[in-house]
């Protein structure tokens, strides 16, 4: 009878000693992956923040690039230089038909800042007098079109005006602003211009994202959650800062700085205080207004599957090695 190559008796001892080899080779790959596995998914995370956000970004610009040229033309129609109504109420009601998915209502404010003709019409709108808003104020000063800040009407209704001067298309002072026109955009007709796109496009986004608009002042000009419109941020995160559940840490960067300079910024910051988030942010230009629009996710969405995933494939490497030490023993138990 041959000899076995292995004795019998050291046969367990030999698989034993394999299932440990193998069994700790598994787990410093294991832990290699693991150590590298969360920041690869970050960064790649954070290049699809960027992506979006920058896509947005561009999208709103040229749309609202295309509504500032549509503006801007019929603002120089002859019929805007009478004072009746009745001259330009057709134009009003053809470019409102037109545009109606980017402006709420278009109206002309004459030389004394008295709402002359809006469409639609809205009676008590009529004869109010605007010349005290700072926007208006601009277009008749320096005779250049602006963005207004966004503002709560009387009817709580949040909105931004588009504003325009009027020139005489005749007489010596053609520079000579003597007129108004005015588009108001209600806060959710705006926010059209992009939500609908973010559902479709979200890629990799989680559902507890937000996305929201700040300028440079800090003032949050947009965000999902109603009562932080028109809230400064840098008020908030300067009281979570006095606050002990202020949760960041001595090495994080703060993005307050950039967002304040209006350049883009990404990372992960304790946005409210208290949770990490993961953020991009990019420059939004309407004009010459300056906001920046971001993206928030908790920390806690994106890593709490990374921590899942990584204790099934544990598991599983566990699993599969018991297996393979059980059947190691019952073969050689057989032999």
């Amino acid at each position: 009878m041959n000899k076995l190559l292995i004795p019998r008796k050291k046969g367990p001892l030999l698989i034993i000693a394999v299932f440990i080899v193998l069994f700790f080779i598994a787990i410093l790959l294991f832990l290699k992956i693991i150590k590298s596995f969360p920041k690869t998914i970050i960064q790649s995370f954070h290049t699809d923040q960027l992506n979006l956000v920058r896509t947005v970004a561009i999208a709103i610009q040229r749309s609202m690039k295309d509504l500032d040229k549509e503006i801007t033309h019929l603002s120089a129609e002859k019929d805007l230089q009478q004072e009746k109504p009745k001259a330009y109420a057709k134009l009003f009601q053809d470019f409102y038909r037109l545009f109606s998915d980017k402006i709420n209502s278009i109206c002309k404010i004459d030389q004394n800042g008295r709402v002359e003709y809006i469409y639609p019409i809205v009676e008590h709108e009529v004869d109010k007098i605007l010349n005290d808003m700072p926007c208006i104020k601009q277009v008749f000063r320096n005779g250049k079109p602006s963005i207004s800040n966004c503002f709560f009407t009387k009817s709580k209704d949040y909105v931004i005006l588009m504003s325009y001067p009027i020139f005489p298309l005749e007489g010596a002072d053609k520079r000579k602003v003597i007129g108004v026109l005015c588009c108001i955009i209600h806060m959710d007709t705006f926010t059209d211009f992009f939500l609908p796109f973010l559902e479709s496009e979200k890629l990799g986004m989680q559902t507890e994202s937000s996305v929201w608009i700040i300028n440079q002042k800090g003032l949050i000009v947009y965000h999902p959650d109603s009562s932080l419109l028109l809230k400064n941020y840098w008020d908030i995160i300067e009281k979570a800062q006095s606050q002990r559940r202020y949760r960041k840490a001595k090495s994080q960067k703060s993005p307050c700085q950039d967002l304040r300079d209006g350049k883009e910024a990404f990372g992960i910051y304790p946005f409210w205080g208290k949770d990490q988030e993961l953020y991009a942010f990019t420059p939004l230009v309407l004009d010459s207004t300056k906001w920046l629009i971001g993206i928030t996710t908790p920390y806690t969405s994106l890593y709490n599957p990374i921590r899942d995933n990584t204790r099934n494939i544990l598991l599983l490497i566990f699993i599969l090695l018991s297996i393979f030490f059980s059947g190691g023993i019952s073969l050689s138990s057989s032999q």
